[in-house]
């Protein structure tokens, strides 16, 4: 019997099917005795069928209770207590155990229906503060615990350690120390100068006595350390440090500070501060620099051009001195030869004796100039006349006539004050203008018998201050001197060949006591005797002698052409003479002799 096509495809067996469409499974019966749909669970999925889980594939109809979940992965977070080497830091790492929740997959409709699943969401799981703190515990840390680290720790969940607690390192201990307050002082060279001294680099360390030379830092004790498991690391003890004070140094009272005693220079030696009242050295040059020194200064050997010592004591120099400045305090020895320089022994106090004899000089010319401006005006006015002329005529002529000295006297004065400037008071150099004004040239018309009273006056007050500020006598002694000028406020002594045209000033005596001792060309101004094998020469060149009131000159042989002057008298010498000597008399100058 034959089918209409129809009928064939109605009978013909479907199997039922199951699918699922946003998480909610839908199954389709079998049809015409076809196989009932199965389902099976994937990974991560739990089904209850009639509430029973199922692991393999289970044949489900309409009618079953269906229940599809997913299984998720749980997240976990735990925490790792790690302590420095030193146990001074704790650092918490946490160890992170990721976790997932899944979804249910979609899916066509299918007779055999695996259900699977895919990651919905990662999660980590917290962790609790409290956790933290008892796993610190745990591992002993019990110090330096930071609680707002640990919550930052919880709240942030860092991959990477992270320090929760720190120990105390402690302070180290200060050991005491000695902070020396004298040091090298440098001219630091100027780079935008077109040129440097290199002399005025090297300067002396000095100190004067009162100088504070060092500070004694007492020691402070150290901290002690603290581990962050509580355990104390203690501190070493601080050490002191001591220098025992030597020759020309003491403590103060509170034995905080060295002071310096002496003047000089201060030195280290092992563990002693000292001050030394010598600076010593070989030479001094370029490579030294300049020497200033509140001490005393010994040279080994020479000092060379344009250099300049100068010392608050005496100085001694083996060698020679070329074209270079000597100043001392004290004494200056030179063994050798001095060329082209200048030496100044006693300080400031050669050359203030010095105006001060010039002075009192002037003042004693001055003196006799008014007593006989007054005999003149009482002449006249015992005839019962006026003067027929001015004061300042009389004067005039008085000085050109009687008392040509005053000049001679003033112009010398000028020289040696002009050269020597640096070393005198504002007030000496405005005396010394004031009579270059009213006395020189033009200048006495102006006066009056008044005015020169109180010049007069100004001559002896000044004087006398000069005289009051000079201070420790200096004596100067000298092998030989060219071109020199030597100021002493002591004695000059020139033991060699003797002395070429140069300007010797002493407060004492002047002697050349060497062979033939020659004194040829320049100025000696002595405040006592000067004493010479020879004085002038036999070419005749220009020498001048001076000496104090109640001194001597004596030369062996003396020369034409030497002028010798004791205060206001002068005489130049015009016979080669033996055996000469010369002093002051009652009424002028007393030579005494024999010609050669």
């Amino acid at each position: 019997m034959m089918h209409s096509p129809s009928n064939e495809v109605r009978d013909t067996p479907q199997n039922g099917q199951a699918t699922i469409s946003n998480g909610q499974m839908k199954l389709f019966p079998p049809q015409f005795e076809g196989l009932p749909a199965r389902i099976e669970p994937g990974d991560h999925i739990r089904i209850l069928v009639n509430g029973q889980p199922i692991s393999q594939p289970v044949a489900v109809c309409q009618n079953d209770e269906i229940i599809v979940e997913t299984i998720s992965d749980p997240a976990s977070t735990t925490c790792q207590i790690d302590l420095s080497s030193d146990q001074m830091q704790a650092s918490v790492k946490l160890i992170k155990k990721e976790g997932c929740t899944y979804r249910v997959l979609d899916a066509e409709p299918v007779n055999h229906l695996v259900i699977r699943a895919d990651v919905h969401e990662r999660i980590i799981a917290p962790i609790h503060p409290k956790t933290v703190r008892e796993n610190l515990t745990h591992a002993g840390v019990c110090y330096g615990i930071d609680p707002t680290m640990i919550d930052e720790v919880c709240r942030t969940l860092p991959d990477e350690p992270v320090v929760v607690a720190s120990g105390y390192p402690g302070q180290p201990p200060a050991d005491g120390k000695i902070v020396y307050l004298f040091g090298q002082s440098q001219h630091a060279p100027n780079s935008q100068q077109d040129r440097i001294d290199y002399r005025e680099t090297n300067q002396i360390v000095s100190v004067t006595a009162g100088d504070r030379l060092a500070e004694r830092i007492p020691p402070v004790a150290g901290k002690d350390a603290i581990k962050v498991t509580g355990r104390k690391i203690s501190a070493r003890p601080a050490r002191p440090c001591m220098i025992k004070p030597g020759k020309g140094t003491a403590l103060s009272d509170d034995e905080r500070y060295y002071l310096a005693t002496i003047d000089g220079q201060p030195e280290i030696k092992g563990k002693i501060l000292q001050v030394v009242a010598v600076f010593q050295t070989k030479t001094v040059d370029i490579s030294t620099g300049h020497v200033r020194f509140p001490g005393q200064v010994n040279i080994s050997q020479d000092v060379a051009e344009n250099m300049l010592v100068e010392a608050k004591s005496s100085v001694r120099i083996m060698g020679s001195v070329n074209r270079a400045r000597i100043i001392s305090g004290a004494d200056i020895e030179i063994i050798q030869s001095s060329i082209a320089s200048r030496i100044q022994a006693g300080g400031h106090s050669a050359i203030h004796k010095s105006v001060a004899s010039y002075f009192q000089e002037i003042q004693l010319i001055l003196k006799q100039l008014a007593e006989n401006l007054q005999l003149m005006q009482q002449s006249f006015s015992e005839k019962g006349t006026s003067s027929p002329i001015k004061e300042g005529q009389l004067i005039k002529i008085l000085i050109e006539k009687k008392f040509p000295q005053l000049e001679v006297q003033i112009t010398h004065l000028a020289t040696y004050i002009r050269q020597r400037s640096d070393f005198l008071d504002k007030s000496v150099i405005d005396l010394l203008g004031l009579l270059e004004t009213r006395l020189l040239g033009i200048g006495p018309i102006q006066l009056t018998g008044f005015f020169l009273t109180q010049i007069i006056r100004l001559i002896e007050q000044t004087a006398s201050q000069l005289l009051e500020a000079a201070g420790q006598q200096g004596n100067i002694l000298i092998g030989y001197v060219q071109n020199c000028q030597l100021d002493a406020s002591g004695d000059i002594l020139i033991r060699g060949k003797g002395s070429y045209n140069s300007e010797l000033t002493a407060g004492g005596s002047v002697r050349m006591v060497g062979q033939p001792g020659i004194f040829r060309g320049g100025q000696i101004r002595a405040g006592g005797n000067i004493e010479a094998g020879e004085i002038g020469s036999q070419a005749e060149i220009a020498t001048h002698v001076s000496a104090g009131r109640g001194a001597l000159i004596k030369a062996r042989i003396i020369y034409p052409n030497v002028t010798i002057t004791f205060a206001s008298f002068s005489e130049k010498i015009t016979v080669k003479t033996g055996s000469f000597s010369a002093r002051l008399a009652e009424k002028g100058i007393l030579i005494t002799g024999y010609p050669l």
